[in-house]
Formats: C-alpha cells, sequence, structure tokens
C-alpha cells in the first residue's frame, strides 16, 4: 500500500505492507523534498514505490538509518532510476550485508537486498533545496536526519513530534 500527501515542497509517502489490501500491518514513510528522497521503506513496498517515483525522478536516495524499514527499496531504485544513496559511513557496511532480524520484522518489512552508499557529507544539496545532516544517536549506530535549515514547516518536523511555540 501507498498513499502520498504533498505539504508544501515535501512529499510525505506513506507506505505498508497489506495482507488484505485494506490494512497494513505497519505504516512507514518516505520523503522528497526536490530531487531528495528521505529513505526508500521496506522491500514489501518496493515496486510501489519505485512506479510512484517514476515521474518524479529523485537524484539522490538519503537513508537516515541503516534498518529494514529505511533501505528496502534502495536496491532496486538505485538500478531502476540510476540514482545514488548516501547515507552515515558507519551505517554503510550494515546495508551491504544481510543481517540476522527477528522473525516479526521479516514478516512486516521483510529483508532488505543489500546495497552499497556513499558517505553522507554535512548538507545534501539538489538545486534550491540544502539539508543539513545532524547526527540522531540511539536509536541504531550512526543514524542522521537531513533536514531543512528552518524545518519549522515540514512533514518531517510532524513525523518526528518536533513542537515549537507556534505550536502551542
Amino acid at each position: 500500500m501507498l498513499n502520498a500527501t504533498q505539504v508544501g515542497n515535501v512529499t510525505e509517502i506513506k507506505m505498508g505492507r497489506s495482507l488484505d489490501g485494506v490494512t497494513a500491518l505497519y505504516w512507514v514513510a518516505a520523503y522528497i523534498i526536490g530531487g531528495i528522497l528521505i529513505d526508500t521503506g521496506c522491500d514489501y513496498t518496493k515496486n510501489e514505490l519505485a512506479e510512484f517515483l517514476k515521474d518524479k525522478k529523485p537524484s539522490v536516495i538519503v537513508n537516515t538509518h541503516y534498518h529494514e524499514d529505511h533501505v528496502g527499496g534502495n536496491a532496486p531504485l538505485v538500478d531502476r532510476l540510476g540514482v545514488r544513496t548516501l547515507a552515515h559511513p558507519e551505517t554503510i557496511c550494515l546495508m551491504a550485508e544481510r543481517y540476522e532480524m527477528h522473525p516479526y520484522r521479516v514478516e512486516v518489512w521483510g529483508y532488505p537486498t543489500p546495497c552499497t552508499a556513499d558517505p553522507i557529507g554535512t548538507a545534501v544539496k539538489d538545486g534550491a533545496v540544502s539539508l543539513r545532516v545532524v547526527e540522531t544517536p540511539g536509536h541504531c549506530r550512526g543514524p542522521h536526519l537531513p533536514f531543512r535549515g528552518d524545518a519549522r514547516d515540514s512533514v518531517l518536523r510532524r513525523h518526528l513530534g518536533w513542537r515549537t511555540p507556534q505550536d502551542s
């Protein structure tokens, strides 16, 4: 299942595996800002995402971290769309190998195809869009979160639960 919502210049792409064609087992999200695709969802939704992105033509994939619900579409998107992938240097080796997963994770998200990536720098740019890279340790080894210089009005802020005084 795939649902996309446009908010300003950000497209939020919600994806989830469905066993009944109606209900997602668990939603995951990817985002497009300009030509930057942040995360690629899980293995079970990779073909839907590739079809959705066919006309969007992202120029780069940025992975926030290596978990299967964030990198599952990397390999097929690189093959089909010819885009490059960026990730934190500590996670690149984890993305390149098949790692042990709990059975529930395999059922909900599937095994991602091992993939390659280039090390991400301090910013990612595509035309007028520039995302700063900010390390957010704690969830897993080497996660980074790209976000725009002023993320107060973005879908990413809502997804992460960021709050500002204007939200009160």
